[in-house]
């Protein structure tokens, strides 16, 4: 799936960061983890429908 006309959000001074895209009553933030715990993941990918989150998962592995 490719949705067009996303924005960026930078979360603070490490590096953390998310995208969000809409595509209808949908709502897709990809969290880009650069700084956190040791076991945080690489990214999280969140969907929201009508403002309600449907579903969230950790990504397996990010590259920069």
């Amino acid at each position: 799936m490719i949705i067009s006309n996303g924005a960026i959000t930078y979360d603070g001074s490490g590096g953390n960061q998310f995208y969000e895209f809409k595509n209808g009553d949908y709502r897709y933030q990809i969290y880009v983890i650069k700084l956190g715990a040791n076991d945080s993941p690489p990214a999280i990918l969140t969907v929201y429908k009508d403002n309600r989150e449907i579903m969230s998962q950790d990504a397996i592995s990010f590259k920069d």
